[in-house]
């Protein structure tokens, strides 16, 4: 569907809000809370705690696992989750709210609101860092955590400026931390108000949010759950980090199930933000070649099937996500997805669309598909079933129209992180036989290899791709340390 057209039906929705959804069928509930269990099964998540809502009406709450492993907690819908990088959403808000007052503009050059900044950052503007496709240096990294923060935006930026650009502005879209320091230096800039004071006057204290503010690794805040990290299918215990203040303005957020509701509706609902603000927001970012980046305003924003989706990710632990339908302008979801962790590095997409195909398996046919290869693959299907799955699956209007090489790569990079390399090699193997000629197949099967700790195979990997593509500088690179970290095997 065209996207002007989309545009003039999301302006619809937020001034016109359908009938009341209807309720999940008892065997759509239960499937649902099977996928929990699923899902804390086979990718080892501690807490799960999830809702689910059709036009703006919950449908759905699951709520599984342990918030606390040590002391034996169970998860209960009022505990509070670290949100991590959602945080960049509320920053996002209220930044457009200052838009909306005239006090900024999207287009300016960041260096009129903060003069200090270097003088070659002049063509980046707030809307490039909303973004993310400034192409400002990363200030952000875990040998800064070993060293320890600055002590201020100020001493961050000072920092940057001999640091090369990461690519040309407009070029691209790649996450950086850096973006959004900018966007709180300018806000108190032109508000006089610390950051943490603007969030709380225009967002928080409007909402009535009890149980959603900022804090660093060191902070105890009562009924908040405990964080785990993975590692080869085993927890350990997030000891966090002690972020600085300015830091909050990308991180460190936590909330709970109802007080995000509250977000999000507030939102969705013109609430915090007008109708043509959010209609403005919602679209995606053009990059110089005139292609589509991977942000809207700071939001995660994605195409698939028939409908259009915003949100963000935080921390690979927690997601929310809104699905827009322009041609079934009455079946608007929004889902928050909350975890403490698991034991690998699980996609939390993965988690999401195990629900999302469940509710509405015709309206989220590339979901359905992605589990079905995705169960195949953990399952360890014999190559022959796999080729037969994928050919049964390519013939699927969705897979085709997002490409089978993509969608089997997404689908094995999704099981890598999930649920470790051996997993995902029959995935990435059947990509091979899929399309023999692709260089960049054979890398990332050479990719797997490797994670899994076979050298042999990874080097046989690298040399066919460079077969395929000698000039491809990646598989050079790659096979040239392999072969001199030890010699040819």
């Amino acid at each position: 569907m065209p996207f002007l057209k989309f545009l003039a039906v999301l302006t619809c929705l937020i001034l016109f809000y359908p009938a009341n959804a209807e309720p999940l069928s008892k065997a759509t509930a239960d499937a649902l809370d099977q996928q929990l269990i699923t899902n804390a099964q086979r990718y080892t998540v501690v807490s799960q705690a999830v809702r689910l809502y059709k036009n703006d009406e919950l449908i759905y709450q699951g709520i599984h696992g342990s918030a606390n492993l040590q002391l034996s907690v169970a998860a209960k819908p009022e505990h509070i989750y670290p949100l991590f990088s959602i945080a960049k959403l509320f920053t996002g808000v209220a930044l457009m709210q200052q838009v909306e007052k005239g006090k900024v503009s999207l287009g300016r050059s960041i260096t009129e609101y903060l003069p200090h900044l270097p003088k070659h950052w002049r063509n980046i503007t707030l809307k490039h860092c909303l973004n993310h496709t400034s192409g400002l240096p990363e200030y952000f990294s875990n040998e800064l955590i070993e060293k320890g923060f600055l002590k201020d935006k100020r001493a961050v930026f000072d920092a940057l400026q001999s640091e090369p650009m990461q690519f040309k502005t407009g070029e691209t879209s790649r996450y950086n931390n850096t973006n959004y320091l900018i966007i709180a230096a300018i806000l108190e800039a032109v508000t006089n108000k610390p950051f943490l004071t603007l969030v709380n006057d225009n967002i928080v204290s409007p909402l009535a949010l009890q149980n959603t503010g900022y804090a660093n690794g060191s902070d105890i805040v009562a009924g908040m759950v405990s964080g785990y990290w993975g590692k080869d299918g085993q927890w350990l215990v997030d000891r966090g980090i002690n972020w600085p203040d300015y830091s909050f303005a990308h991180v460190a957020l936590y909330s709970t199930l109802n007080d995000l509701e509250v977000f999000i509706k507030a939102v969705t609902q013109g609430e915090l933000l007008s109708a043509k603000t959010l209609k403005q927001m919602w679209q995606p970012t053009i990059l110089n070649d005139g292609t589509t980046g991977r942000y809207a305003y700071g939001w995660e924003y994605g195409a698939e099937d028939d409908f259009y989706r915003v949100g963000h990710e935080g921390g690979n632990r927690v997601r929310i996500r809104h699905y827009i339908f322009p041609t079934a302008p009455k079946d608007r979801y929004t889902i928050i997805y909350l975890t403490n962790g698991n034991g690998h590095d699980l996609w939390t997409s993965v988690l999401v669309d195990s629900l999302m195909s469940i509710v509405s398996p015709k309206q989220f046919p590339l979901a359905v598909a992605s589990g079905l290869l995705i169960d195949a693959a953990l399952a360890d299907t014999s190559a022959p079933k796999l080729d037969r799955l994928m050919s049964e699956l390519a013939e699927n209007q969705a897979v085709a129209k997002y490409g089978v090489e993509t969608f089997i790569m997404i689908q094995a990079y999704a099981t890598l992180y999930s649920a470790g390399a051996d997993k995902s090699l029959g995935l990435f193997a059947l990509n091979t036989r899929q399309f023999p000629k692709s260089a960049t197949a054979w890398v990332n099967l050479a990719e797997a290899w490797l994670r899994k700790g076979d050298k042999k195979q990874a080097i046989d990997g690298f040399k066919k791709a460079l077969a395929l593509a000698p000039k491809m500088s990646n598989a050079k690179q790659r096979l040239a340390e392999l072969v001199n970290s030890d010699g040819e095997p």
